[in-house]
Order: C-alpha cells, then sequence, then structure tokens
C-alpha cells in the first residue's frame, strides 16, 4: 500500500506542483469563512468603557461646523434652497459612507427621497448587532457563498479557474446587506 504522502509526491512530479497539494495549504472554503464571520461577529460585542460622559453638559459635543455629529438623520442643507441631506452615523458607521457604497446620494431634491435613503441605512444598520438575528446574517451568507461556488463551478467547467476571483475579492464586489468585508 502506498502512503498518502508518497502519493502526493508522486502526482506532484507527473502534473506539477501546483495541481495537488495537502488540506493545509488549501484556501479556507466560502462556507468556512462564512460561517467563523459570523460566529466571530457574536463572540465579543461588549462595549469598551463606562457610562457615557457628558461634554460641557451636552451628550453630543458640536463639532468645528456646529453640527452635532452623535445626532443622524435627514436636515435641510443652509446652503441650498431645495437639498437635503442625510447624515449621522449609527453602530459606527458612518451613514454618508454607507449610502456611497451603496450607490446612492447623500443630497435630495427632496425630503421623502431623503427619508427614503435614510430608512433603507437604519434597515441595514441596526442600532444594537442584537437587533439582526445570526439566521439572517447566515441566510445573507450562504446565498453570497452559494454565488461564489456557482461562479468557482462554472469557471472550472470552462477550463479556465484564472477568471475566478478569490473569496474576499468576490466579496467586496458585492452589495452586502447585513455583513462586511474585513482585510
Amino acid at each position: 500500500m502506498v502512503d498518502i504522502l508518497e502519493y502526493i509526491k508522486q502526482m506532484q512530479e507527473m502534473y506539477g506542483e501546483d495541481v495537488i497539494t495537502t488540506a493545509d495549504k488549501l484556501e479556507k472554503p466560502p462556507k468556512t469563512v462564512v460561517r467563523e464571520m459570523f460566529q466571530n461577529a457574536f463572540k465579543d460585542n461588549k462595549a469598551d468603557g463606562g457610562r457615557a460622559g457628558y461634554n460641557d453638559g451636552q451628550l453630543v459635543t458640536p463639532s468645528v461646523d456646529g453640527s452635532r455629529p452623535g445626532y443622524a438623520g435627514v436636515y435641510k442643507r443652509k446652503d441650498q434652497r431645495d437639498a437635503w441631506r442625510v447624515m449621522g452615523e449609527r453602530g459606527g458607521i458612518n451613514v454618508a459612507k454607507w449610502l456611497k457604497s451603496q450607490g446612492l446620494e447623500t443630497t435630495y431634491t427632496n425630503k421623502k427621497a431623503a427619508n427614503a435613503a435614510y430608512q433603507k441605512f437604519l434597515d441595514a444598520n441596526p442600532d444594537k448587532l442584537s437587533d439582526v438575528t445570526k439566521a439572517k446574517w447566515m441566510k445573507e451568507g450562504e446565498k453570497l457563498a452559494t454565488k461564489f461556488n456557482t461562479l468557482v463551478q462554472k469557471n472550472f467547467d470552462a477550463g479556465d479557474m484564472s477568471k475566478t476571483p478569490s473569496w474576499e475579492a468576490f466579496l467586496k464586489k458585492q452589495k452586502l446587506i447585513l455583513a462586511g468585508v474585513v482585510t
């Protein structure tokens, strides 16, 4: 009987070292990465520090421009006549950056459209991580893993794996609703 490591060495000599390898040298499968991502998200979600302090009698200190950055929502722009701005942050996520990442504007000509954009942000970025159930995270992760695996299979069947992105590169191109890509 041939030892498995000896067999791998023989196959590598015949077909090249990049054709057959051991599992410790492989990239983690997408489903494993997604599962670990969600497990780690719920591991240590405790805030550091103590009670929120007051700054000069105010919970939120005004910034240089006089705005109060801890307050988020839709505001009428003072510098433009018919413009409504969506601004602020929630759960450490900046509204403007999030909207731009979703292909949405931060300034609108009517309040209804601005409120709709802000509501999308609120729905996707809950106040507390516990507001997003693990099941919803897992469902999104499984859909992404299935989509990625379909792409891998398509490229494999076509005989051209060079078009297959890494899992991380694939995720960065997706419009993630509940999850994020950490690099």
